[in-house]
């Protein structure tokens, strides 16, 4: 005969956390400075916190990842998102009390090692991913570009003879030279392809600007 199993209730196990459980806020003194840590974020903040140290571990400008500064963002989101603490504006100031000093390690001995444990975790393969899905999307556009323009050149490869294999090579090796885009792809093989002076060639001589 099995025996029933008594269900314990949501409001029970709440009930259950004691109040210093419940205190989310522990108090250090540091160098004579009174700091109120908080013990662990909430769901909500602990899930901030991983996208703001994320997004700051790429340029903004390209996209590139900066592995450099990776830990110093890890230190100034701990100290901003845990304490009471104001950082200075200054990267070279924080950089000096982050990497000088111990308050890292002062702020962190208060703060639940599970939840710092996650959030390094988390940021760790979450860059990861951006990282390995960035190369994969930028080899899929080149991919593409490379069977379009194959296809496109097979196709005038009757009227225009001199276009050959050699061309998509250095067509390629050019659009590695710096961001992918379609501007750059016409770029490109009009400038840096024999097959592309060619046609350039060709639509200058036919343009009104090229008549005599």
């Amino acid at each position: 005969m099995e025996t029933e199993l008594k269900v314990i209730t949501s409001e029970e196990v709440l009930n259950a956390i004691t109040d210093a459980e419940k205190d989310l806020f522990a108090h250090i003194e540091w160098r004579g400075l009174d700091i109120t840590v908080q013990r662990r974020l909430s769901f909500v903040g602990m899930m901030t916190t991983v996208d703001n140290i994320v997004q700051s571990c790429f340029n903004i400008s390209d996209g590139m990842y900066l592995p450099e500064v990776c830990d110093f963002v890890f230190r100034c989101a701990v100290i901003d998102s845990y304490t009471n603490i104001s950082l200075p504006d200054s990267n070279e100031d924080k950089y000096s009390i982050l990497y000088d000093t111990d308050l890292c390690a002062a702020v962190s001995a208060a703060i639940d090692d599970g939840q710092l444990r996650n959030i390094s975790d988390a940021v760790e393969e979450k860059i990861d991913y951006y990282v390995t899905s960035s190369a994969q999307n930028l080899r899929r556009q080149i991919e593409n570009a490379y069977n379009t323009l194959e296809g496109l050149l097979g196709k005038l490869s009757d009227t225009f003879d001199w276009i050959d294999k050699d061309t998509f090579a250095t067509l390629i090796g050019a659009l590695g030279e710096s961001k992918f885009d379609e501007e750059k792809l016409v770029d490109a093989f009009l400038t840096k392809t024999a097959a592309g002076a060619e046609i350039a060639k060709m639509v200058g001589n036919n343009s009104p600007d090229g008549e005599e």
